[in-house]
């Protein structure tokens, strides 16, 4: 959600005023993690709950990888399997890329809460939070097939300029 001020300091633009105090430019990261956790036992949700927890705690580095180790995959496959009739089983790749995108989910979403309340937030992006009632949501493709020249996030913020940070929020 936050850039150098530098990088896009000197990107400038042919509008006079901020359409937004905030902008965010991307997915908010909706996972398939409630539906993975309804055939699972207690134990088992409140451990991947505890890594979700862990790794949301750490900045720079990702523990989910060596927290899901081959006997909780076995435990989860185990639960799925008495839970269905055996024919889903979860790899440790995906059970790590769906905690993975829930913990990012879960950012995105508490950081968007947070700010909705005290500045004007933009969320260019195609995934929709209804929980998000005060965001401004714009569909990037829109704002793509607008563009004469795409390069990618530069001409998004040349056609709609938003200061990312203009007051510090604590």
């Amino acid at each position: 959600m936050a850039a150098d001020p530098e990088v896009f300091g000197g990107v400038r633009s042919y509008y006079d005023e901020y359409v937004c105090d905030v902008s965010l430019l991307g997915q908010l990261y909706k996972s398939e993690y409630s539906d993975l956790c309804g055939g699972l036992s207690m134990y088992n949700r409140g451990y991947l709950e505890g890594i979700i927890a862990a790794q949301s705690q750490i900045s720079g580095g990702f523990i989910i990888d060596e927290m899901l180790d081959e006997k909780l995959v076995n435990n989860i496959n185990l639960d799925f399997s008495k839970a269905g009739d055996g024919v889903f089983n979860a790899s440790r790749r995906e059970l790590s890329y769906t905690l993975a995108k829930e913990v990012t989910g879960r950012q995105r979403f508490t950081a968007l809460a947070l700010l909705q309340d005290r500045c004007n937030v933009n969320v260019y992006s195609k995934d929709v939070d209804k929980r998000l009632e005060k965001l401004i949501s714009v569909d990037m493709q829109i704002i793509i097939h607008r563009c004469r020249i795409y390069s990618g996030r530069a001409v998004l913020i040349l056609m709609y300029p938003c200061v990312l940070f203009r007051q510090e929020f604590r």
